[in-house]
């Protein structure tokens, strides 16, 4: 365990902190270029000098972009040069760019929020007019960032949404991936650790269909930053991993250091001390070779807090001066606070009081300094908000009044031709009858959509036929192949009784055996899945025990496992109540469990584990079985498309049960998905609410 409190406080706070910054920076839109896409900066500068205008506009626009991260006045100098070069060539596309690299440069700069926007607006603008849908979509995505910094959160959803959309229809891969996992990330911000979950899975599975490691690194990072602060250690550890691993393919340092910081916080976490500083030492390393004093000192004050909690006050000393001095180097006032905080911890430790009196009060002074500086930031982020809002108050108010204005002219028009119209007329009895026209017309339209909508509803009844037609042409079929086996055995017993020895009698007997309960177990799947379609199904939600529902259903199919000798585990903690129909529950978790032991070879494994999460328990049924291909993956969950294989000991089946589990689960407010290759087994996942006991009512004193 960690030594206090507070240092479980400043785990989870440096977490979601300052991995979070970094992660951010790193997906930014330097992350994706590697060294051989552009040249340095410095050798762009010394071409500037004799490109033409055209080279020249281009130039200082990729110059903005790699001075944004660590000299952003030079970046906001060059943006503008290539706005006013831009609007002389008359460069529609590049002026766009340029405004947009501005608004960028003026939030790194100066955290001039609302400036940002008003170049970013006017960038939008551009693209919408001469639908420039890539660069339309990077303004959205930039808008949205801007948003997300001012504490907009919502406002930061929208736009990210938008851009979505439009990336999507470009099939801008990467660009969609980087919007998923910003939206992740706002949902991070917001408390929805679920939600966020769920967008950077999709970002991770987009990057693996399109093979973008990049995305599939930073989108394990993310996940497992976020199983981390739900404590799911385990499945933090090994996203982690798979993130080191592809970043180390792709000579990503700056990449690989921060997998490593966050590779020591879950080591650190789980108490491992030594793992611990295996990867914060190699952060360490990767840091100083490039230079990041930053990262360098944060390392440093890491490997001293783990030395804190191995008792090795000597080395934590050591390494903590080390960190304090690169701070007071380079005034990183957050690198100093930690050393000071780390440093008294020591000293407190070995009871040298003096020491730990000196940094406990450099800790206070430069703590309150922070504080200060911190006040500042949110008062200005907080007054650029608001401006924002002000903003956005007045453009509305002038949308509504130009509509008003509109509005007004235009009902002074549509008197001025009705005045027009009596006047030609002269005749009240053609006003009735115009009227009458009028009224006919309308009729009309109402009944000719009256018809579209039947016709709609009729081709929808035609297409729900069709479909339940092919499936009861597939349950015929079903029970036609058991049926023909009794016939067939029972003729067998019937005319050759006096020719079969007792074992062929008992094969027999086995086999028909085997056919009764495949059809025994089909009708069962069949009543229920009828009685669920026509709403005769009672359902009882109540609160269960999750932990009971998994061993009953484990300990049922326990001699199955042994007959076929594979491995059941089951890892399920204390104290789950979950919220569903508990016969419901019993019947989908006896269908997964069946099916994983029917797919896997002998002498494999199936585990069962249960995740609780904010409002939710998630059940995973994991084999180690045959898998199954996309094509077949397409086909599971549908009535259409009846899906049915022999087991790795020629067991049967319908196909019938997946689609009942799919009704009961998304019955009681869950879920349920599915993700297999083919020969590396197969997982299915399924959630249910989690039980909320209703509040007591306070006691009257």
């Amino acid at each position: 365990m960690l030594a206090n409190p507070h240092f479980r406080l400043y785990a989870l706070r440096t977490l979601t902190g300052v991995f979070w910054l970094l992660a951010c920076l790193l997906s930014g839109p330097l992350a994706a270029q590697s060294a051989q896409d552009v040249l340095p900066a410095d050798s762009l500068e010394v071409r500037l000098i004799l490109a033409d205008e055209q080279q020249k506009l281009q130039i200082l626009l990729t110059l903005s972009e790699q001075y944004l991260d660590k000299q952003a006045d030079l970046a906001l100098a060059r943006s503008k040069q290539a706005l006013t070069l831009a609007r002389r060539l008359n460069d529609a596309r590049s002026e766009a760019i340029a405004l947009r690299a501005t608004g960028n440069a003026l939030r790194y700069l100066l955290s001039d929020y609302e400036s940002a926007l008003d170049y970013c607006y006017k960038a939008l603008k551009i693209t919408e007019e001469r639908e420039y849908k890539q660069e339309q979509a990077e303004t959205l995505h930039l808008i949205g960032d801007i948003y997300f910094e001012v504490g907009n959160s919502y406002k930061a959803i929208e736009h990210y949404m938008q851009a979505l959309a439009m990336a999507e229809s470009l099939s801008l891969y990467p660009e969609v991936v980087k919007i998923f996992n910003k939206i992740g990330v706002v949902y991070t911000a917001l408390g929805s650790d679920q939600k966020s979950i769920e967008y950077h899975k999709k970002a991770l599975r987009i990057s693996k269909n399109n093979e973008y490691n990049p995305g599939i690194a930073a989108s394990n990072y993310y996940l497992a930053i976020t199983y981390t602060q739900v404590g799911n250690l385990d499945l933090a550890l090994e996203m982690q991993h798979i993130a080191l691993a592809l970043r180390q393919n792709m000579q990503d340092l700056e990449g690989q250091a921060i997998c490593y910081m966050a590779l020591g916080k879950i080591y650190l976490l789980k108490t491992d001390y030594d793992k611990a500083l295996v990867q914060v030492n190699s952060a360490y390393q990767l840091y100083d070779q490039i230079g990041d004093t930053d990262g360098t000192a944060r390392a440093l004050n890491q490997m001293g807090a783990i030395y804190i909690e191995k008792k090795d006050f000597a080395q934590a000393i050591n390494q903590l001066k080390l960190a304090l001095s690169l701070g007071e180097q380079f005034n990183n006032k957050k690198v100093m606070r930690d050393s000071y905080e780390y440093l008294y911890n020591c000293y407190a430790a070995l009871k040298n009081y003096e020491q730990a009196l000196h940094y406990k009060d450099q800790f206070i002074a430069i703590s309150d300094f922070i504080y200060g500086e911190e006040s500042e930031r949110r008062m200005a982020e907080l007054q650029n908000r608001f401006e924002i809002e002000q903003k956005e108050s007045e453009i509305a108010v002038l949308k509504k009044d130009k509509q008003i204005r509109d509005l007004a002219l235009q009902e002074q028009a549509n008197f001025r031709n009705f005045l027009i119209i009596l006047l030609v007329l002269l005749s009240v009895i053609f006003t009735l009858v115009l009227y009458l026209f009028r009224n006919h017309r309308r009729s009309n339209q109402q009944l000719k959509s009256v018809n579209e909508h039947i016709n709609r509803q009729n081709g929808e009844l035609q297409e729900l036929n069709a479909t339940k037609d092919k499936f009861f042409s597939i349950i015929s079929h079903d029970l036609k192949g058991p049926l023909n086996s009794l016939t067939s055995f029972a003729g067998l017993l019937i005319n050759h009784t006096d020719a079969l020895s007792k074992d062929e009698i008992k094969m027999l007997a086995t086999d028909l055996d085997k056919s009764i309960k495949n059809l025994l177990s089909l009708l069962n799947n069949l009543l229920e899945w009828s009685r669920s379609q026509s709403g005769n199904l009672d359902i009882k939600v109540e609160p269960l025990d999750v932990r009971e529902l998994v061993y009953a259903n484990a300990e049922l199919l326990q001699r199955t496992a042994e007959n076929k000798e594979i491995t059941l585990h089951t890892r399920v903690p204390a104290n789950l109540k979950g919220f569903a129909d508990k016969n419901q529950m019993n019947t989908v978790l006896r269908n997964l469990i069946s099916n994983a032991l029917k797919f896997t070879e002998k002498g494999g494994s199936v585990e069962v584990e249960v995740n609780e999460w904010k409002d939710a328990i998630e059940v995973a049924v994991r084999d180690s079985g045959v898998g199954m291909s996309p094509a077949v993956l397409a086909k599971l969950f549908k009535i259409e498309h009846k899906y049915s294989t022999p087991g790795t000991a020629n067991e049967s089946g319908t196909g019938l049960g997946l689609m009942l589990c799919k009704e009961f689960v998304e019955r009681s407010g869950g879920m349920i998905s599915v993700e297999s290759q083919e020969g590396k087994g197969s997982t299915f996942r399924f959630t249910i609410p989690k039980y909320k006991p209703a509040p007591q009512p306070a006691m009257a004193v």
